[in-house]
């Protein structure tokens, strides 16, 4: 199933012509598809589906870079971005030729990576200081940090380097894309069509008069999001595993 059908397939369910639906005067995109996503988004903001889980690569420093910059490979022309919701670990990586203008990437040591908060707990000087690589104890050096949507590298050991960008790999729970085309497709409408249909339609009740709004048992609800969870929770997200490769 693509967006075009799914979309005929909500119409459908509730009985109402797609050419119904109001067109926003400004997007020029119908409620329709707004309440598609709308419920698509506010889904990933309840669960963090494993199909989220990307990598992503950053240049950044003691100064920080902010997460907007975060791209799916850091030699493509023009770059790819990658929608950051939060960081999960961040890590040292080297870069392989696998063709005259190809590469490919692999992991080869983990940063110490937190939040800014958990940070200021374990460091005792200024925040300030962290910008000062050499005056801190060789135990406070190349740690990742996060704070707000900016991350940051500190403790570069070398002080002619002190603020330099250094290029991390950082993996991430990513927002998926808006549905925008009518070939568009994802797992929300080819696995987990019986709920997702459910949770658009609750969607669509806001945007809807009241004597057109579809009751839906929160039952069923609860019922389908169940076994959304419940398939999620088989999927092998590389924590199950018994060797521990980090």
């Amino acid at each position: 199933m693509v967006f075009s059908d799914f979309q005929a397939y909500v119409a459908a369910y509730i009985n109402r012509p797609l050419s119904s639906f109001m067109i926003l005067p400004t997007s020029g995109v119908s409620i329709l598809t707004q309440a598609i996503n709308d419920a698509k988004r506010a889904a990933q903001r309840e669960f963090d589906f494993k199909q989220q889980q990307a990598r992503g690569f950053i240049s950044t420093s003691a100064f920080g870079a902010d997460l907007s910059l975060t791209t799916v490979d850091p030699t493509a022309t023009p770059p790819s971005y990658v929608n950051v919701m939060y960081v999960i670990s961040a890590w040292r990586y080297a870069t392989i030729a696998t063709g005259p203008t190809t590469y490919d990437y692999i992991r080869t040591q983990k940063y110490n990576f937190m939040v800014e908060r958990d940070l200021r707990n374990i460091i005792p000087a200024r925040m300030d200081a962290l910008r000062e690589p050499n005056t801190l104890p060789i135990s406070y050096k190349q740690r990742v940090y996060v704070r707000g949507t900016t991350i940051y590298l500190t403790g570069i050991p070398n002080p002619i380097t002190t603020g330099a960008p250094v290029n991390i790999w950082i993996d991430v729970m990513s927002w998926l894309p808006d549905y925008v085309n009518p070939t568009d497709t994802d797992f929300f409408i080819t696995l987990y069509t019986d709920w997702f249909v459910i949770k658009v339609i609750q969607q669509l009740n806001f945007y809807l008069k009241e004597d057109q709004r579809i009751q839906i048992s929160a039952n069923i609800v609860l019922d389908k999001w169940n076994s959304v969870l419940a398939h999620q929770n088989r999927m092998n997200d590389g924590n199950d595993c018994g060797d521990n490769l980090d």
